[in-house]
């Protein structure tokens, strides 16, 4: 994924820059898990953003390689020949995120090449608009909530 990098101007009526802060961090965390989760599956399934100079950037293979991989693993789904890297990107992907940015590490049994690495992060600027109105939308219902709203005593 790289990372994520998401403004959001706030009325500081309805809460303090430290509990902004704060709100921010873990709707970036849930970012980088949705993406995770939801997000990083669809790099190893048939569609148009997996096919060679789609939405990922995937290179294309050679007619060569497309045959013996049909051949010896009976299947064409793009990164997947076993469907051991599937299962290990998916479960040992890390999220980190801070107030400003939510990193995905995307792991694996092996050392993977920069071009493999590079397809498995891209993200299609579908996915960043959906993530910036995930933390748009999930903001404004999370400052509602007591947990980050602004506290002002009540004076007597």
């Amino acid at each position: 994924m790289g990372y994520l990098t998401v403004g959001v101007e706030y009325d500081e009526n309805l809460t303090t820059p430290t509990m902004h802060s704060k709100l921010m961090g873990t709707l970036m965390r849930a970012v980088g898990e949705r993406h995770r989760l939801f997000t990083l599956p669809k790099h190893f399934q048939q569609n148009a953003n997996t096919q060679a100079g789609g939405g990922y950037g995937y290179t294309a293979r050679s007619k060569k390689w497309s045959l013996l991989k049909a051949r010896r693993y009976h299947t064409q789904t793009p990164l997947v020949a076993t469907g051991r890297m599937r299962r290990e990107v998916i479960a040992n992907s890390r999220v980190t995120a801070t107030q400003h940015k939510a990193t995905v590490r995307v792991k694996n049994y092996f050392p993977m090449i920069a071009q493999r690495r590079k397809e498995l992060e891209a993200v299609t600027p579908e996915e960043v608009a959906d993530m910036a109105d995930f933390v748009k939308t999930n903001y404004l219902r999370l400052l509602q909530t007591n947990e980050y709203r602004r506290k002002r005593r009540v004076k007597r």
